[in-house]
């Protein structure tokens, strides 16, 4: 931003720039859409505020958008460098993304930080690798304290973001200085993933012989190799080869577990699958779905990679929706000799999905292959099998279109009266295709298929003929004979109310000639000449409502909605007169109304492109103009609204009431107000009244003032409009502030009210805003109103005044400092807040030094009512400027909150404000040891919040409080690596100062503390420092292994394993939980099965309030952990302390999945107390699958408020048990049931009092 005065020269040389829509179209490297680029920098010409796109840039960033160095020369003092746009970036960063060498070398020569972050945390490195610069980034890295591994907030490193770009130079650079290699980004991305993922094969050469990992699980859910199997993108399969000759793992799978053979045979890529299947990929692994590479290889219809998996190991087996082999041939199109091939593999060719839905013979049968079909039959697919919707084989040929296949099927018998469950025929099935086959229409009706059968709704063959324009077929069902010309659908439409509908003439013609005739009306009470007009095929309208009328169609019939045939063709905004003319000749009602009250003439009027020829038709014929519907709107008061003066004008001059009130008391021309002079001049010129309110709407010049243009506003002015009258729904808002407040604030509106007698100081009843306070985006109107006499310390119903206004909105610079000109006092404190003015003006460097120099600034550490100073507000805002003028007139930075104790300083660090940082630092080198009530240094705040250049500052400056604790006990460290910042673990790992085995009072380590962030690198990184107890554990004993397994990292469990410090056996101090209790709860398989594997685990096994892992996996709801526990056949009706078992639990929370795989694995014990839950529930599914199950509804209420109790979620890992007075000592009519006595004495001999997991955790 141009911290003051305007430099013309300048100016136009940028603006000359922007306008060149050539230069734009050079600008190619730009990471923006072209339609953004003309936007992004186009600047506010006074260089006092960003542009007026929304972007946040100013001329600042066009300099360093476009190197103009010349520029940067003249203007260098005027120009502030520290400013964020709206993507959170400063112009070094720009400059550096678009490659200006010279202007990076400038601003960090005048001082510029080399690591400057935006609000993003872009760092002028990360910018330039994704600009991909070399020479950029070689001048950067030759620079003392560059940070090579800085991440934005994102976690994108320099090595990432040049990986991804491809630049295999930069790259070497970037490593050669000590990037790591590792390293990921949130969303788990690092080089390697990020460089195979596009297909940069010399960026992935060069990482690997830096050594980089190949197993680490990128952004995609899977390794590198899989990466570059899912995107192939530039040389893949050159990746491909390369990772798996660097050991990869070519199983590797990703979310939803497909692998790098399941991305080949998908893509059709015959040489990677021959490739990958010679390296030992595994060919039949499923996928989430249970779809393997043969699946995907069939549903893509790509032979060659068919036959050669099916020569190489692979199995036919359905996927978990039941689908086979056959079905993905048949549906991916492949040919006849795969079908044969699959079928001598023994794939079952009459197996149905899990739904029921299609065979493969239906899919075969939709295809319209005879081939195909042959084969099927041939290999004895039953002929007679029907999918859940109930369709047979003659159903799908209907829909294929094959009459070949139709005939067949006929061959063998397939019941051509068949009905599916919406009850349609195969012949009703065939017309109901828009675009289906005559021929397999004739196979059916010579075949003797009915045609008068109706489906569910009602509708026969003809009808669905009818409605769907196939005039051929249904003449050929006419033809046919024994088709019931009175025939009519469940929504009450005959034939002929179709035909009419889809505007098919001859159609409609043949109809009436096969004796359709005009029936009795619907029970819509709409005629075949209502749909006639609305059909969406308009060419041959006028023909079919001519013919109907001939054969008798009422013309004045009215539907339910109460309008006539003219209604309904008038209110499509597309009517030609010739037909309306012909509605006339034949007596149409024209001032008839519908339910609403509307006639013909409100229907035409309602539309802004309505015609003029038409309103001048029903003017001819006598439309009453001054009717209006029942919410009193007349004809007059929609052209009004429209704007269509011309209309406006001719229903005028023809007798309209120009001072009509709808039933709000609204007039036209406060409706037209809105729109254009010659409108509102028309109403004018017919007395309208110009000062006329409603009974929630203001006079038209409100509405003037603030949506229309200057002319109306004078022309209602010139015609005796009262400048002060108000609002009736806001009593005290008045023309001038609607003025004010305009998007496009023009003092010309607020001079002409003023002219007029506008009052200046009037405040709106309820919020007290006056229009200076709504004035504050535009200098002009704000020194007008001022002139005029504005009160400059008005105050709304928060007690904010038009300065606090102006700085929270940001206005210019302008209207702050002619506001403490005219005298605004910065010390009155708002209602919300208790903020001052002063406070306010801390949202800008460039308000705060105007505020400051008012000599009603008397004070200048004024508290708000947390407690926070103005100098508060500048560091969390991130204002140097603010913050620099405050101390400069002596702000205390000491001064702390009352809540939590912070201070400036601790804010500035807290949010990562390196500028802030420094000034205060300077201002008072003890700050540093600022800390707040929970005793958190700065270091803790940096750590925590991941600010490694504030880090660095601070321990630059003071580094003697490093191993200070808060009152957790975690150090700066502790924080950090609590906080996943890897790089700023990395930093600290390298001082000798710094313990990275610190025990908080829990006993916690970083590394302990590091797991929780699930950071692999991080992780890693901590359990390969020195000195580090991978076996150690928390006062809790949560040790490493328990920790891992409860966040389901599979891989450090089994390297922990590997190491030899897994306690796979031992408990929890707290709870007494064991690893695969926690793995259960994870809902990671993969931890379950490794856990399962290891020698000594019970996989029964208890914890101290009787949970298994299975009642924890269902508790948590953890349906894939459930299924692999009754895999391993654990036991499922072992009860906790309570007496509740998994089927108990997975009851009370309705989890029909869990409840329908315990019952398979043969849980039975408490199989009625879950009935009882369930019928409690009201969850009808579950009871049905209960009662299945062989649960017996029981006569005694007892203990189903204290069952569902026991069995809520809340009560995980221990909570005290309930009492022991059920007041039932009733006898179970079932073995199964438990008396009311027995569940007393369980509930006695069973209370625990044991710590909640989380505390074990």
């Amino acid at each position: 931003m141009v911290k003051g005065g305007r430099r013309e020269d300048l100016v136009d040389k940028l603006e000359a720039f922007f306008r060149d829509e050539e230069a734009f179209s050079d600008w190619n490297h730009d990471s923006l859409e072209s339609d953004e680029r003309q936007n992004y920098f186009l600047m506010d010409t006074d260089f006092e505020s960003p542009c007026l796109s929304g972007h946040k840039a100013t001329p600042t960033f066009a300099i360093a958008k476009l190197g103009l160095i010349s520029a940067f020369d003249e203007q260098e003092d005027l120009l502030d460098w520290n400013y964020n746009n709206i993507k959170g970036q400063a112009p070094i960063h720009v400059a550096a993304f678009a490659g200006h060498l010279e202007v990076v070398q400038r601003l960090i020569e005048r001082g510029m930080d080399i690591n400057h972050r935006g609000d993003k945390d872009y760092s002028p490195l990360l910018a330039a690798c994704v600009g991909r610069h070399r020479n950029i980034v070689e001048y950067l890295l030759s620079l003392e304290g560059v940070e090579v591994n800085r991440r934005s907030r994102f976690g994108k490193a320099p090595l990432i973001a040049a990986s991804r770009a491809g630049d295999e130079n930069i790259c070497r650079l970037l490593l050669d200085k000590g990037a790591v290699i590792n390293l990921q980004a949130n969303d788990n991305d690092t080089a390697l993933t990020a460089a195979s993922e596009c297909g940069k094969l010399s960026v992935v050469q060069t990482l690997l012989k830096h050594g980089a990992d190949t197993e680490i699980v990128g952004r995609l859910g899977g390794n590198a190799l899989l990466a570059a199997a899912v995107c192939r993108e530039g040389q893949w399969a050159e990746i491909i080869k390369l990772l798996a000759r660097a050991g990869a793992n070519l199983d590797a799978q990703d979310a939803v577990k497909d692998t790098a053979l399941h991305m080949a045979a998908q893509a059709g890529e015959l040489d990677m699958v021959r490739f990958l299947v010679m390296k030992k990929a595994k060919v039949s692994i499923q996928n989430i779905a249970g779809k393997t590479a043969l699946d995907f290889a069939c549903a893509g219809n790509q032979t060659k990679i068919i036959e050669y998996l099916l020569k190489n190991g692979a199995t036919c087996e359905p996927d978990t929706s039941g689908r086979t082999e056959l079905h993905e041939a048949i549906d991916g199109g492949c040919n006849v000799d795969i079908l044969k091939l699959f079928v001598s593999k023994g794939v079952d060719v009459n197996a149905k999905d899990n739904a029921g839905i299609k065979g493969a013979l239906h899919l075969a049968a939709r295809r319209g292959e005879h081939a195909i079909v042959q084969v099927l039959i041939d290999a004895e697919a039953d002929m007679n099998i029907k999918s859940s919707s109930g369709q047979t084989l003659l159903h799908e040929a209907a829909r294929g279109g094959s009459a070949d296949v139709v005939r067949r099927f006929l061959t063998y018998g397939v019941d051509i009266e068949a009905r599916n469950k919406d009850e349609q025929t195969p012949l009703a099935v065939a017309c109901c295709e828009s675009e289906g086959s005559d021929d397999v229409v004739r196979v059916f009706l010579d075949a003797g298929a009915k045609v008068v059968v109706g489906d569910k709704w009602g509708y026969t063959p003809l009808h669905r003929l009818a409605g769907n324009m196939r005039r051929s077929v249904a003449m050929m069902l006419l033809e046919n004979g024994n088709v019931d010309m009175t025939a009519r659908t469940n929504s009450d439409l005959s034939f002929l109310d179709l035909a009419a509908q889809s505007g098919d003439y001859e159609l409609v013609r043949s109809l009436l000639e096969h004796g359709a005739g005009i029936q009795p009306e619907a029970a819509s009470k709409q005629t075949p000449l209502h749909l006639a007009v609305m059909a969406e095929k308009q060419d041959k309208v006028y023909a079919i409502v001519e013919r109907l009328l001939e054969e008798g169609c009422d013309v004045n019939a009215r539907d339910d909605h109460g309008c006539t045939p003219l209604h309904a063709y008038l209110s499509l905004n597309e009517g030609k007169e010739n037909i309306v003319q012909l509605f006339f000749s034949q007596g149409a009602d024209i001032d008839v109304q519908d339910n609403d009250g509307d006639t013909v003439l409100n229907c035409l009027t309602e539309f802004k492109q309505s015609s003029e020829l038409i309103l001048r038709l029903l003017l001819k014929n006598g439309a009453d103009l001054n009717l209006g519907n029942y919410e009193g709107m007349t004809p007059l008061h929609n052209l009004a609204r429209s704007g269509l003066a011309s209309h406006v004008r001719i229903i005028l001059e023809a007798g309209a009431n120009s001072m009509a009130r709808d039933k709000h008391n609204r007039q036209p021309i406060q409706y037209a107000a809105k729109t254009n002079e010659a409108t509102v001049r028309a109403l004018l010129d017919f007395e309208a009244d110009v000062n006329v309110t409603g009974s929630d709407w203001p006079s038209p010049i409100v509405y003037a003032s603030s949506e229309a243009n200057l002319q109306v506003l004078r022309l209602l002015l010139d015609g005796g409009a009262d400048a002060r009258s108000e609002d009736p729904e806001n009593p005290g808002w008045t023309a001038l502030h609607a003025a004010c407040k305009r998007v496009d604030p023009d003092p010309a509106f607020a001079e002409l009210l003023i002219v007029h007698g506008a009052d200046v100081n009037i405040a709106t009843t309820v919020s007290k805003t006056t229009p200076l306070h709504n004035a504050v985006n535009s200098a002009a109107v704000v020194q007008l109103l001022l002139k005029m006499g504005a009160c400059v310390d008005a105050r709304d119903s928060e007690n904010k005044t038009p300065l606090m206004c102006a700085c929270e909105t940001v206005a210019s610079a302008q209207v702050v400092e002619i506001l403490i000109d005219a005298g605004a006092d910065p010390m009155i404190k708002d209602k919300t807040y208790g903020a001052t003015g002063l406070h306010y003006s801390c949202f800008s460097d460039d308000f705060a030094p105007v505020v400051i120099a008012s000599s009603k600034c008397v004070e200048i550490d004024v508290r708000d009512k947390s407690e926070s100073t103005p100098l508060m507000w500048a560091s969390w805002n991130a204002h140097p400027g603010a913050v620099k003028e405050l101390l400069k007139a002596g702000s205390v930075d000491t001064c702390v909150t009352k809540a939590g104790g912070i201070n400036a300083f601790l804010y500035a660090v807290m949010d990562g404000y390196v500028e802030v940082v420094k000034l205060l630092l300077v201002h008072n080198p003890g700050i540093i040891t600022a800390v707040d009530k929970r005793k958190n240094t700065a270091l803790h705040f940096a750590c925590r919040e991941g600010r490694l250049d504030v880090l660095k500052l601070l321990l630059d400056t003071d580094a003697s409080n490093i191993g200070a604790v808060n009152s957790k006990s975690y150090t700066a460290f502790d924080e950090a690596a609590k906080g996943g910042h890897t790089d700023i673990v990395a930093f600290m790992l390298a001082r000798d100062d710094v313990d990275p085995h610190h025990r908080s009072v829990r006993d916690s380590t970083p590394l302990l503390l590091a797991v929780y962030t699930g950071k692999k690198d991080l992780i890693e990184m901590l359990m390969n420092v020195e000195g580090t107890d991978l076996a150690h554990g928390s006062t809790g004993g949560m040790t490493l292994f328990k920790m891992a397994a409860s966040m389901g990292l599979a891989s450090l469990c089994r390297t922990l394993i590997e190491k030899g410090v897994a306690d796979c056996t031992i408990p929890s101090k707290t709870g007494g939980f064991y690893p695969l209790h926690y793995a259960a709860t994870s809902g990671n398989v993969e931890v379950i099965e490794l856990l399962l594997s290891q020698p000594g685990v019970d996989k029964n096994v208890v914890s101290m309030n009787g949970y298994t892992s299975l009642c924890d996996a269902v508790r948590m709801g953890r349906e894939k952990s459930v299924e692999t526990l009754l895999a391993h056949n654990v036991e499922v009706d072992t009860p906790d302390n309570r007496g509740r078992t998994p089927l108990l639990i997975a009851s009370q929370k309705s989890n029909q999945n869990i409840v329908k795989a315990l019952l398979g694995a043969g849980a039975k014990a408490e199989l009625n107390d879950a009935l009882s839950i369930a019928l409690t529930n009201r969850d009808e599914g579950l009871v049905q699958l209960l009662k299945n199950a062989g649960a017996i509804e029981q006569d005694e209420d007892f203990g189903i408020e204290e069952l569902m109790k026991m069995a809520t979620l809340g009560d995980v890992f221990g909570i005290e048990a309930l009492g022991t007075d059920t007041g039932d000592t009733a006898t179970a009519k079932e073995p199964q049931a438990i008396s009311g006595a027995e569940k007393t004495k369980r509930t006695e001999a069973r209370r625990v009092d044991v710590t909640e997991f989380s505390s074990a955790l």
